[in-house]
């Protein structure tokens, strides 16, 4: 980062954005620190980065949002990219492939620093767009307790590249805005100095980063298939499994069997929590449940059961 950034100041036309809903199930929700365009003010490309250094955005999830989308998944990352080529001359440089997209636990607060949880593969970044990149399909969760994340792009390693050489005013780099920011959150991992945030630098504004997230569906998975329930479950409320094998596992077992609530149903998918195997499945080779309750399942159960868990 050579230890200083240079930017300059050039007007966006972007669309504002707030919170989405997706044409699925879950709930979309965005988050952003910038103002671009509501102060309609101003941004300020930054290039003073350097190979292998980090610009970042670290988002705070209120207490609210805490309950309403933990577990968390990150679903696309929005960073605003261009040059002073692009803005001033309308010289679009080309897409260049940067190092990855990272995602970090919490965010810059000392002694505390961001905790990596995930890297992408190179994202390829076009000049004058707010470029989206979907990364759902890679599954990246956060669990709660979280109450801030942070989500920066990497600058590519390789100090031999185009992309290092030739004039910054043919560099496109990322964008801040012009509104100071109320509390430290655009933390910077600079070459030779590790975490700093952008103020340490004399820099003023928030990164144009965004974050598209949804509360994640997470599936828990007891110790064993015997596993079916928590302490205190019931038919009527069987909650999760617990990772531990109790008397409550045995009742709930018993009274889905018994009940055959939703058995039977389709094929390959349990039709209630007591439909653990298929038919011939056993201890070692339990296969898939099948959609109906039959004495396999009994046994499967009450074997599990008695091995217990580790």
């Amino acid at each position: 980062m050579g230890g200083s950034f240079r930017s300059g100041s050039v007007v966006f036309a972007l669309f504002a954005t707030g919170a989405v809903a997706s044409s699925g199930l879950a709930q979309e929700t965005l988050f952003r620190n910038d103002d671009l365009p509501v102060s309609n003010a101003n941004a300020a490309i930054q290039v003073g980065f350097v190979a292998g250094e980090v610009g970042a955005a670290t988002f705070t999830l209120t207490p609210q949002q805490q309950a309403d989308l933990l577990p968390m998944r990150i679903k696309r990352v929005q960073i605003l990219w261009t040059s002073f080529a692009f803005q001033v001359l309308g010289q679009p440089q080309p897409a260049v492939a940067m190092e990855s997209i990272n995602v970090y636990r919490g965010g810059l607060n000392p002694p505390n620093l961001p905790q990596p949880v995930y890297f992408s593969d190179p994202p390829q970044l076009t000049d004058g767009f707010l470029n989206e990149f979907d990364i759902s399909v890679d599954d990246v969760i956060l669990n709660p307790p979280l109450s801030t994340f942070t989500v920066g792009l990497e600058f590519d390693r390789d100090t031999g590249a185009a992309y290092w050489q030739g004039n910054t005013l043919f560099r496109p780099s990322l964008v801040t805005d012009r509104t100071a920011p109320p509390v430290l959150r655009n933390p910077i991992f600079a070459s030779g100095l590790g975490w700093r945030d952008f103020q340490t630098f004399g820099g003023t504004g928030d990164f144009v980063i965004r974050v598209v997230v949804e509360k994640a569906v997470v599936t828990p998975v007891g110790c064993n298939r015997a596993d079916i329930t928590e302490i205190g479950g019931s038919v009527a409320a069987p909650g999760v499994p617990d990772g531990q094998l109790t008397v409550d596992d045995i009742i709930v077992f018993v009274n889905f069997f018994g009940d055959a609530t939703g058995c039977p149903g389709a094929g390959g998918t349990p039709c209630n929590p007591a439909d653990i195997t298929e038919i011939g499945g056993s201890t070692a080779t339990p296969g898939t449940p099948d959609g109906q309750l039959t004495v396999d399942d009994i046994i499967v159960f009450v074997n599990l059961f008695g091995e217990g868990c580790g």
